[in-house]
């Protein structure tokens, strides 16, 4: 697929793009990240941009929405 295929659907830390990677993959997206060694190697670079086909936007769209709902959501400590 050409570069203009794919679309950015999100863009943060190393360990949240991973995360989120791996539930779109989960999902049966295709997923890579854009940028990833210079978000892990370079402190302060820029963030690690979550990629996917653009075909393939439409159906991640609700899964990122509720990934950055429930990370921006508080832990509740059961003990």
């Amino acid at each position: 697929m050409p570069k203009s295929e794919f679309t950015t659907v999100y863009a943060g830390r190393p360990i949240d793009t991973q995360i989120l990677k791996t539930v779109l993959e989960a999902a049966g997206l295709n997923v890579f990240l854009k940028d990833e060694i210079m978000g892990t190697m370079v402190k302060g670079a820029q963030a690690v941009e979550v990629v996917i086909p653009t075909d393939e936007v439409e159906q991640a769209i609700p899964i990122v929405q509720q990934f950055i709902q429930e990370a921006a959501s508080p832990v509740e400590d059961d003990s």
